[in-house]
């Protein structure tokens, strides 16, 4: 008989999810918002996005290890609009000053579209500053963002998956039969 113990295990270092409220499903919990920026119901997934024009969002996660940094995400825009839209890493030390960014312009859109933004954290990084912006010229809708890292960061929660582990167990021995004497019936006349 084999028994089934699922077992927690990390998930690889490229694989881990650093972004809470990563797809606005939980409204604007843990992202800062500045300008024009708001929940809309237009989404690439789920049930909101974050609009922005002439405005920006943020979000701060601790990373204090060197690394290869992907951030990739969704967004469309009014295509005929002049103006700027951005998404950015800004690599900050321990008391939150800029030590040097990472960002790239993204193309007007009208359908949603994936960008992917590489970046590498610089020397004393202890934290990052995920955003993205629009000028006043532009309206964009941002949705489902990840971050993929190759080095997770020690302080934040456990990326874990169940795997099945295959544990032997011993047969059970089997029964001992029980000498039953045997009964014979006695029938009268």
């Amino acid at each position: 008989i084999l028994e089934l113990t699922p077992t927690a295990t990390s998930a690889p270092a490229n694989e881990c999810h650093l972004f809470q409220n990563k797809s606005f499903e939980d409204g604007l919990a843990h992202w800062q918002k500045f300008g024009d920026a708001q929940l809309v119901t237009e989404s690439y997934t789920g049930v909101y996005a974050l609009s922005a024009q002439n405005g920006w969002a943020q979000q701060v996660i601790t990373m204090s290890k060197d690394a290869d940094l992907t951030l990739s995400g969704y967004y469309k825009s009014d295509a005929s609009s002049a103006g700027i839209i951005q998404v950015g890493i800004d690599y900050l030390n321990e008391n939150g000053s800029e030590l040097g960014e990472s960002s790239i312009k993204l193309e007007k859109s009208e359908t949603f579209t994936s960008f992917n933004l590489i970046g590498q954290t610089v020397t004393g990084t202890e934290s990052i500053r995920l955003w993205f912006y629009a000028e006043a010229q532009t309206a964009v809708i941002f949705d489902d963002f990840s971050l993929k890292s190759t080095v997770c960061p020690s302080e934040g929660p456990p990326v874990s998956t169940s795997t099945p582990t295959i544990t032997p167990v011993s047969e059970p021995d089997p029964p001992i039969p029980l000498e039953t004497p045997m009964v014979t019936p006695t029938v009268e006349i």
